[in-house]
């Protein structure tokens, strides 16, 4: 059976690459916007997770970006040595690490949201307030979904692994 061909037009259509190149454009631009504070998308995606669960270990931190530990062990090294994190030892288990947020980057959050606000501002520009409502849920439920998925694919390569509970973020 012959293949259907892909017009240009199925390309503008289809909503995984609308979402990756809309996800491209706002992370150059959010990007040019932090670099005074020497930060990039995925420093800010790593320090937005602390803010919102301070104290994890890297694994959980890991586990919640949906991410690899070795990248992540690099970019947390990064990070300490700009003063904007701390490991410290956890009471209970001396071998495991606990990141915090240090009160530098606690003060810093605030530039750095209003940045990310400044770039949502310009992808969203247009929009009533209704819609990007809709919008919201819409991308935080497909986020979800995919996130169930990803975790799924975890656990079935790795059975000894803890699942972690979603973290509701309605």
């Amino acid at each position: 059976m012959a293949r259907k061909s892909i017009s240009a037009d199925d390309l503008d259509q289809n909503l995984g690459l609308l979402i990756q190149e809309l996800s491209l454009l706002m992370r150059k631009h959010f990007n040019r916007l932090v670099r005074e504070m020497g930060l990039t998308a995925p420093q800010w995606q790593v320090l937005a997770e602390l803010y919102r669960e301070q104290g994890i270990t890297q694994t959980e931190l890991a586990d919640a970006l949906v991410m690899a530990k070795s990248p992540l062990g690099k970019l947390l090294d990064k990070l300490e040595r700009s003063g904007l994190i701390e490991r410290r030892s956890d009471k209970l288990d001396r071998r495991a690490k606990r990141i915090h947020l240090t009160r530098r980057m606690a003060r810093a959050m605030e530039r750095a949201d209003q940045a990310s606000q400044t770039t949502v501002g310009i992808a969203t520009r247009g929009m009533s307030a209704a819609q990007q409502s809709e919008l919201r849920k819409t991308l935080k439920h497909a986020k979800d979904n995919m996130l169930d998925a990803v975790r799924a694919q975890y656990d079935a390569a790795d059975p000894q692994r803890t699942p972690r509970p979603r973290r509701d973020t309605t």
